[in-house]
């Protein structure tokens, strides 16, 4: 069996899994705007425990932390600007280089869309990279 039937069948357990534990505890959800969240204390009770335990380090960092967010930022943003105007200015180097400035991280669209000069992206990978990204990110932000 292909890798692509065990991820297609993952991807769907997955999404049943997720439909089920949210029916299940459905009052305990909470509509902000266009989502839905489930809270849990899990996450916090770690953030607080952290964040008491290296109080003495964490606080003078923040003014460092907030300011490198704004340069990381402003940065961020000048380099979608700049290979944005790369691609507008020069087609040739964007049909040679074949990527696009912006791509969403969305499981299977190069196969959806028959983009043929992308990686094949698999929700199993997907999963792993949300996981990734947004557990730091998340716990950053709490702190």
């Amino acid at each position: 069996m292909s890798f692509v039937l065990y991820d297609i069948t993952f991807m769907v357990l997955f999404t049943l899994g997720v439909i089920f534990f949210l029916y299940r505890r459905k009052k305990n959800l909470k509509r902000q705007g266009l989502l839905y969240l489930y809270p849990t204390k899990v996450g916090i009770r770690f953030i607080d425990k952290f964040s008491a335990r290296f109080e003495n380090i964490l606080r003078p960092l923040q003014y460092g932390v907030i300011s490198c967010g704004y340069v990381l930022m402003a940065i961020g943003v000048w380099i979608i600007v700049r290979l944005a105007w790369v691609y507008i200015s020069s087609p040739t180097i964007a049909r040679d280089l074949k990527i696009p400035v912006l791509m969403p991280l969305i499981p299977y669209l190069p196969s959806l869309f028959k983009i043929d000069y992308l990686p094949p992206f698999y929700f199993t990978y997907w999963i792993i990279v949300i996981a990734i990204i947004a557990i730091p990110h998340e716990f950053a932000h709490g702190i």
